[in-house]
């Protein structure tokens, strides 16, 4: 079932409540529309905008400039405050890193430029490190 807010209906803790559900990590899961990417998506002033980025600036306080707001659990779609914290770009890139969801985790075995198409897959030439 989805649950639509009213146009101008003010954002609040109750909100996010209906419109996610908790898993078993202490995850709160959108169930509103997603991106490509899994994170979740809310209309705000009429145009779209990151969930987890507005349950942060609802129910925490403002985004400082400079700042993004970095998900501990890896989950996009979580809303989960206790799960959000602020970070420099750097430091969302370094976390990336060090839990090993960066691009370098894919060799490439040719000098053709090697991108991610729309599906997901990864066009010849591409093996993961692991292999």
């Amino acid at each position: 079932m989805k649950v639509y807010r009213k146009r101008g209906a003010p954002l609040t803790a109750e909100l996010f409540a209906e419109r996610s559900h908790a898993n078993a990590n202490g995850c709160h899961i959108w169930r509103g529309s997603l991106d490509s990417s899994g994170y979740g998506v809310i209309k705000v002033d009429g145009r779209g905008r990151k969930a987890h980025r507005v349950a942060f600036e609802t129910l925490v306080g403002p985004i400082p400039d400079g700042y993004c707001v970095m998900h501990q659990c890896d989950t996009p779609a979580c809303v989960n405050v206790e799960h959000l914290m602020l970070g420099t770009h750097g430091e969302n890139m370094r976390d990336m890193r060090e839990k090993g969801r960066h691009v370098q985790a894919w060799t490439y075995q040719s000098y053709d430029m090697i991108r991610p198409r729309q599906s997901g897959r990864f066009t010849t030439g591409a093996r993961r490190a692991s292999q």
